[in-house]
């Protein structure tokens, strides 16, 4: 099993509790699937809130993209996964992700894709105007920058993730070194205005095709 809380450095006691007790109970009401990870249990260890849930071996999509781009049948094979797990947390109420990227792609230890970290997802039922996710910058739909959200920004950032994984890189990136607001603003001016760069190695057609998701 592992466990996740909330990182004391940015939430007060009230609110980690509240997030994470939140993001549990919204985890326990999808039903199991081979492409999500499954949350057992929400438990006070220590006094300390905390998701139980399955671990997941292989570590996450984004420490295999560290080490390269993906191969065809290791992109096919991520493709399907990813789509079974979105079609599953549709299908359970879950109406955007919102935070789609590499590091909540986990693999298991035959490389099969499970979606993880609900945290910051929308239900059927919420309405959009929460908060931010900076971690997921480079996969996030413009739209997505003023709040707005539905499916079809888990399709863009779902673009941007399949860009990532022939490229073995991000298509749009601001240095780590700004302030957010301004890595904000930059990342969403290159979402907004710019083209994907070209993949190398790959015909410009594959580019074209990841931009019309």
């Amino acid at each position: 099993l592992a466990l996740k809380s909330f990182r004391p450095d940015r939430f007060t006691r009230a609110e980690g509790w509240a997030l994470v007790e939140a993001e549990a109970q919204m985890c326990l009401g999808i039903p199991h699937h081979r492409n999500v990870v499954t949350t057992e249990s929400f438990e006070e260890i220590d006094r300390i809130p905390m998701v139980v849930r399955e671990h997941v071996p292989g570590g996450s999509l984004a420490a295999r993209l560290a080490k390269g781009s993906l191969n065809d049948v290791e992109l096919v094979k991520l493709i399907l996964d990813v789509c079974e797990g979105m079609a599953h947390i549709s299908e359970s109420g879950i109406a955007c992700h919102r935070d789609l990227s590499p590091a909540n792609i986990l693999l298991t230890a035959d490389g099969r894709a499970k979606l993880t970290d609900f945290g910051s997802a929308l239900r059927t039922h919420d309405k959009g105007g929460r908060e931010i996710v900076p971690a997921a910058l480079g996969y996030m739909a413009p739209e997505q920058f003023h709040r707005h959200e539905d499916i079809r920004s888990d399709m863009y950032a779902f673009g941007m993730l399949l860009y990532h994984c022939l490229a073995g890189r991000p298509a749009f990136t601001a240095p780590s070194s700004e302030p957010v607001a301004m890595q904000l603003m930059r990342v969403y001016r290159m979402h907004r205005d710019e083209p994907l760069p070209r993949l190398p190695g790959r015909p410009s057609r594959i580019a074209q095709a990841i931009g019309h998701v």
